[in-house]
């Protein structure tokens, strides 16, 4: 029994050995402010624009803009800030009208379309002036601070 048992345990110490050892991409939050939001809706409430600034660990002031957005947490639907880690998505908000969720990238292995990063959402409110059929919004706070932790 000892051989078999000392065996056993050979054979897993080196399995794990050579495993590949995991993408620590750090477990400090990033604390991002979203100022100057602005969304633009067409007849029946669609989103045509959204657009802010952000700023964070690696950007301040950062200009982030989409046109005809799709408000889901599908990959496909984020929306990369200039040339910048940064991207973001409007979403539907559960207890206001809109969430924003922000993620960013980190250069590192990952899988899917994105490398590992840090996300993280938030709600707001916005006021809305009509002009005709198209309704002009702003957030009713600012600055909106969105906490991203690692994924």
């Amino acid at each position: 029994m000892r051989f078999s048992a000392a065996i056993a345990s050979a054979i897993l110490g080196a399995s794990f050995a050579l495993a590949a050892p995991p993408v620590d991409i750090g477990d400090i939050n990033e604390y991002v402010k979203v100022t100057d939001l602005e969304i633009t809706r067409a007849a029946f409430g669609k989103v045509t624009d959204v657009s802010f600034k952000l700023s964070g660990d690696n950007a301040t002031s950062l200009a982030c803009s989409a046109q005809n957005p799709t408000l889901g947490y599908e990959v496909a639907d984020f929306t990369r800030c200039g040339d910048s880690d940064y991207l973001f998505n409007l979403l539907h908000g559960e207890d206001t009208g809109y969430a924003l969720a922000v993620f960013h990238e980190f250069h590192v292995d990952g899988s899917g379309t994105y490398s590992a990063g840090q996300y993280g959402q938030d709600e707001f409110l916005v006021d809305c002036e009509t002009n005709g059929d198209v309704q002009n919004c702003k957030s009713t706070q600012s600055p909106i601070t969105i906490i991203l932790t690692g994924q």
